[in-house]
């Protein structure tokens, strides 16, 4: 008994599955089969009308030898009228097998249904010819649609649809996913105000896009009003949360403060004058000795640092009266000129400070 091949059929067949191998469309979502028909017969020709075999097939990237790049068993295949037919990919996987390439099918038929006996596999092998798959890979339907596409590739998972193809309003707002055209793919002044449809922008979302691209978050400003601004915090200490307010984290981190990995805290600005950081300048001498404003923020000639008030060191030169041995009024830069402690009566405030007006300074979040 041997298995001969109809070779018209089989080739027909493998022409026709080769079209569900290619990728087109949603072929992704579908697995990849290759229909598959034979005719069993014995050595004199006569087709077999009945019973149920064992036929493992191979897919080689050669003619003769060579390792299996893949293998599929069928058990119990059953003859009708001589003929059988499988799916060759139903039991087996051939997502990943590259078809751009010629193969080669090897077929095993276990005639006697034993194990203990060795099968030979059939010569020769059935060859795939990758010309099928290349030319139907580029078509659909039949049609060769590279003329539609442009980018310099007739991939359509690389190139792009050519504008020219695309009728007037062919497209609508909602067949366009959401991040899918980018702002360097739309050509200048090709959207006009006639081509915005009433209510497709949202005017809050709009406006806090244009706020963080003009004042970013961690900008800091005086403000003459009694609440903060949306988007703002007062400068008063407070304690963030790192996860909720990650925009204003990500710019100013823990330059004031901070009391765990979680939080963060704003600036405490009430009562201060703000100063210009000297980023080793020699405009603040004492910059390398600033200290943090709260526990665990910034020291030293960095955002956050703190500076007590303090006098520049200086000294004054006045004339001082006093007597000599005989009582007379001297200067004490005269000769025998006795020596003395004077003390001025005090003056001035509480502070030292220029003259200035109450603001709030807020901070961008």
């Amino acid at each position: 008994m041997n298995f001969k091949i109809m070779k018209a059929r089989l080739r027909i067949a493998l022409l026709a599955g080769l079209t569900s191998i290619v990728p087109i469309l949603s072929a992704q979502e579908s697995p990849y089969l290759i229909p598959f028909q034979g005719r069993l017969t014995d050595q004199q020709g006569t087709a077999y009308d009945q019973g149920q075999y064992t036929i493992t097939f191979n897919l080689y990237s050669q003619a003769v030898g060579g390792s299996s790049e893949w293998t599929e068993r069928h058990e119990k295949v059953g003859v009708v009228n001589g003929m059988i037919n499988v799916f060759l990919g139903s039991i087996e996987a051939l997502d990943t097998m590259n078809f751009s390439a010629t193969k080669h099918l090897g077929i095993t038929v276990d005639a006697d249904s034993s194990a203990l006996t060795a099968d030979p596999e059939m010569v020769p092998r059935q060859m795939i010819i990758p010309a099928i798959h290349a030319k139907n890979a580029q078509k659909v339907a039949g049609h060769d649609w590279t003329t539609i596409l442009e980018g310099g590739s007739n991939d359509p998972s690389s190139a792009r649809i050519a504008a020219n193809r695309i009728q007037v309003n062919g497209i609508t707002a909602n067949e366009i996913a959401s991040g899918a055209v980018g702002s360097d793919e739309i050509a200048a002044n090709s959207i006009t105000g006639g081509k915005i449809a009433d209510g497709s922008i949202d005017i809050a979302e709009l406006t806090a896009a244009l706020q963080r691209r003009l004042v970013p978050p961690g900008t800091i400003a005086p403000y003459g009003g009694a609440s903060a601004p949306a988007g703002w915090f007062f400068c008063h200490n407070q304690l963030l949360d790192r996860t909720t307010y990650s925009d204003l984290y990500d710019a100013i981190g823990t330059a004031w403060g901070t009391t765990n990995g979680t939080n963060f805290r704003v600036p405490d600005l009430r009562g201060l004058f703000l100063r210009g950081r000297a980023a080793g300048h020699i405009t603040d001498p004492d910059r390398n000795n600033r200290t943090v404003i709260s526990a665990g923020g910034n020291t030293g000639d960095n955002v956050g640092s703190y500076q007590l008030d303090m006098y520049k060191a200086h000294t004054h030169n006045f004339p001082v009266r006093n007597e000599d041995a005989t009582g007379n009024k001297v200067e004490s830069s005269a000769a025998g000129g006795i020596s003395g402690t004077v003390t001025t009566n005090s003056s001035g405030g509480s502070e030292t400070r220029p003259k200035n007006a109450y603001v709030n300074y807020i901070i961008k979040y």
